[in-house]
């Protein structure tokens, strides 16, 4: 049982319910024997959501083998929810992932890690520990042994077909990557282990994957009381009128989430072009309304090559490629260096409208954060006044992503907006109190600096509230 002192900072190992373990074990079967003997694939492992669902609905129309008992078939057809159940049971259960695919199927998360022995997922309510009953496969005496059994298994995925990256894990090999296209996207796994993992714990493991629910759009931030109305009709005609946006915050604040967001304001008639080392922002995937965040998308993302082979492609390579496909805006996913000189540069010569995620802890702090990754590029040879010089040319608005304390609990939330002129000059648009309440912070649309709010006129008639 949970000690309730920490219920709200854990979560439980997802675990298949004991009356659907036979009916789920038939389709496992089933599957491997459609399948045949050929080893599984990343393919099959993205196809296994419509395979299984067509599965349970061959099982209902003739009820073959018995393999369903009458109170389950009865559920199966009435109740959509245990349907979902039962067929996230059939994906978690045959998956390649498993018995990871519980967490990585069956949580919300944006992470899963294995951090000094413990399971830790990285949730919209910030990082949680997994607790609970281990899944009998990672079950040992001890962390070391553990991690053993896990170094074994990511062993083992890494030789599944269809995987791109550094796939050894070993003594001489201490350090892994890979990208695992699954069906809920690719994800991506960074792996380490002895002699380089040196605590009392001997691996140390990161899955990034996609979160499935959380905020899809503009509304449900306002729904979540992470911005005020005023301020979502504000971003929004900033996305439309084309000024160039820097969405800073920590880890976990959701940037990326709140980047899609405003991407579906973008009209569907321009392309997008997406850069990202890790791909989280998945802009043409369904929304849980069934249409794409946006239709015209070219996303790129980094390779990570081989040990012996494959020359690496960073986040540099891509934003250079990009210009080369014309698109109407670039979305810079989690910029990290001299790459951020190439889309500012784009972002002053004809594709305005483009937007830029990195950490910072405040919102007038992200341009200069900017601005210090941009010195990083050989264009500026460390020289980071003319680097700033470029940002605030590039920048029309950073949005900041924070905590905030409420009488209720913690909350992410929207805790600054701040409109640059050309010449470097701010001007706080939206903030938060001492109490994480929101306040704007001009009255008039004449009151931001000029290049912004002429601009945005274009769209607005009044400063939103």
């Amino acid at each position: 049982m949970t000690d309730p002192s920490t219920a709200s900072r854990s979560v439980e190992w997802p675990t298949i319910p004991t009356e659907i373990h036979a009916p789920v074990e038939f389709i496992v079967a089933h599957l491997d024997q459609v399948r045949g003997a050929a080893k599984k694939t990343t393919e099959w492992e993205q196809a296994l959501p419509e395979r299984i669902h067509a599965l349970v609905d061959e099982l209902l129309v003739h009820e073959s083998g018995g393999a369903l008992t009458p109170s389950v078939a009865e559920a199966l057809r009435t109740d959509p929810e245990a349907r979902r159940l039962f067929e996230w049971a059939c994906l978690a259960r045959s998956s390649f992932l498993w018995p990871l695919s519980l967490l990585i199927y069956g949580t919300d998360s944006e992470e899963l890690r294995r951090i000094g022995g413990l399971w830790m997922v990285e949730t919209g309510e910030g990082l949680k520990q997994v607790v609970g009953h281990v899944p009998v496969e990672f079950q040992t005496n001890s962390v070391t042994d553990e991690d053993a059994r896990l170094a074994s298994w990511l062993r083992q995925l890494f030789g599944v077909p269809g995987l791109t990256g550094k796939l050894q894990l070993s003594v001489d090999s201490p350090m892994a990557e890979a990208v695992v296209p699954t069906a809920k996207g690719p994800i991506r796994i960074a792996a380490a282990t002895s002699p380089i993992v040196t605590g009392t714990a001997t691996l140390a493991m990161t899955i990034r994957m996609p979160r499935a629910a959380g905020p899809q759009a503009l509304s449900d931030f306002v729904k979540s009381d992470a911005i005020t109305p005023g301020m979502a009709l504000f971003l929004q005609a900033a996305v439309r009128s084309r000024l160039n946006l820097l969405i800073v915050g920590d880890t976990g604040t959701g940037k990326t989430t709140l980047m899609r967001a405003l991407a579906a304001e973008i009209p569907d008639d321009e392309a997008v072009i997406v850069i990202e080392d890790n791909p989280e922002l998945y802009l043409d995937r369904p929304r849980r309304n069934g249409t794409p965040y946006h239709r015209l998308v070219i996303p790129l993302g980094t390779a990570i090559g081989s040990w012996a082979r494959t020359t690496p492609i960073t986040m540099s390579d891509l934003a250079m490629h990009a210009l080369r496909h014309r698109g109407s805006r670039i979305l810079l996913g989690e910029a990290r260096g001299a790459e951020m000189v190439d889309v500012l540069s784009a972002m002053t010569s004809g594709t305005d409208g483009s937007m830029v995620t990195l950490h910072a802890r405040r919102a007038d702090e992200g341009t200069f954060r900017a601005a210090l990754l941009a010195s990083f590029s050989p264009m500026f040879h460390g020289n980071l006044k003319a680097a700033e010089a470029l940002v605030h040319q590039a920048v029309h608005l950073a949005i900041h992503l924070g905590w905030v304390m409420r009488a209720d609990g913690r909350h992410r939330v929207v805790d600054g907006v701040v409109a640059y002129e050309s010449d470097g000059t701010a001007t706080n648009v939206y903030s938060t109190d001492d109490r994480g309440m929101f306040r704007r912070d001009v009255a008039t649309l004449a009151a931001l600096p000029p290049r912004v709010g002429g601009t945005i006129a274009t769209m607005l008639s009044e400063m939103p509230d």
